[in-house]
């Protein structure tokens, strides 16, 4: 691990070298690894946008120079990543924006890096509550709160299968499952449905799966899943071998390679909570359109990605100024238009959060279904 560091330090700085007549932002995300399937639909926005910008002529008369790290979603990475980053302060290596980490156990202490060393971070995922407490200088988090695929959920459960009793899974000793399971059940109670709500804690049945799919089968017709990817995986595959075709939903971005290894690929039934896809949003469409003509279709988070280097060039334009101190009062005091609305940052964050969609998988492509 640690020749690893030194090599991506190094790979880092040369490529800061060969560009120094631009301005340097980076994009941080597992290329490779579990994650890398997302996160590089992430990536591919970054550089979509960031070439869209060079061939208009740059930012502010800069070209822009842009960073691909593979983090592999190691927070020891990470952190020596953003410390590396903010002792460049000479014009020619200094980091201007970070968008990213994809992955983010560390976030607390590596956006006080990043904020000590002047540098701007946009995080282009939903955050759990902890994460949302966090207020840093120069730091957006772009779409929002986990919390708001529990309002996806029901209006799409609603919608469907309404009357059918729901399993309510999650990993009481994770604090983002803690919360979308809460917000979930709060839903249902202002809606006067618990009735139709059972929760199970991982934690109560060990590795038990089957017993727990048992039970779980017993008096429900859609189960809601949030846990670890292979704890997610391993009650979906024993609830498809007993009646394959239930209604199984989980939250896309907590996945990992592991679940597609362990889950049947003839199961049906399986759908999963990710941000909107923005291809049917009208407020992206003249986006969407001068993407295509460049034969640029963005899948997963590669519009959010897109979208993060955008919001990021608003603020640059609006402040005129590449300076941190100026473009980090813009960014928390301006309103940005974003497909979901007009939106403002308030200690970074959205007022408006990214909504929700509900996908299903089919032939290696998620696919939005509502």
């Amino acid at each position: 691990m640690i020749k690893f560091f030194v090599y991506a330090v190094a790979m880092l700085l040369c490529l800061i070298e060969t560009a120094k007549a631009a301005v340097n932002i980076a994009v941080i995300a597992p290329k490779s690894g579990d994650y890398s399937d997302a996160a590089k639909d992430l990536i591919s926005g970054v550089k979509a946008a960031v070439s869209e910008i060079n061939n208009q002529g740059g930012l502010l008369g800069q070209s822009i120079n842009l960073i691909e790290v593979d983090d592999q979603c190691d927070d020891r990475f990470n952190v020596s990543m953003a410390q590396m980053m903010a002792v460049n302060s000479s014009p020619e290596d200094k980091m201007l924006l970070v968008i990213g980490p994809y992955c983010g156990n560390k976030f607390f202490e590596v956006a006080k890096i990043y904020e000590d060393g002047k540098i701007m971070q946009i995080v282009p995922l939903p955050v759990d509550g902890e994460k949302l407490e966090i207020a840093r200088k120069g730091l957006i988090k772009f779409t929002g709160t986990e919390t708001t695929q529990a309002a996806a959920f029901f209006s799409f459960y609603k919608h469907k299968f309404i009357n059918q009793n729901v399993a309510l899974v999650y990993d009481g000793q994770n604090r983002s499952a803690v919360e979308i399971a809460a917000a979930i059940q709060q839903i249902f109670t202002d809606e006067k449905m618990m009735q139709r709500l059972t929760t199970y804690n991982f934690a109560n049945y060990g590795d038990d799966f089957k017993q727990m799919a048992d039970e779980i089968l017993l008096n429900n017709q859609v189960v809601y899943i949030l846990g670890t990817s292979k704890n997610t995986a391993k009650l979906t595959r024993e609830i498809g071998e007993i009646r394959n075709g239930t209604a199984i939903f989980t939250s896309r971005y907590a996945l990992r390679e592991d679940y597609t290894d362990i889950v049947s690929s003839r199961q049906k039934g399986l759908y999963f909570l990710a941000l909107e896809n923005l291809r049917d949003n009208p407020q992206f469409a003249e986006t969407l359109v001068r993407l295509r003509l460049k034969r640029q279709e963005p899948r997963g988070l590669g519009a959010y990605g897109y979208l993060s280097v955008l919001l990021w060039k608003t603020i640059v334009m609006q402040a005129n100024s590449f300076d941190y101190e100026k473009t980090s009062q813009v960014s928390d005091s301006a309103e940005f238009v974003l497909p979901w609305g007009k939106v403002k940052f308030k200690e970074g964050n959205p007022n408006k959060s990214a909504p929700y969609g509900v996908y299903g998988f089919s032939e290696g492509e998620y696919t939005q279904v509502y």
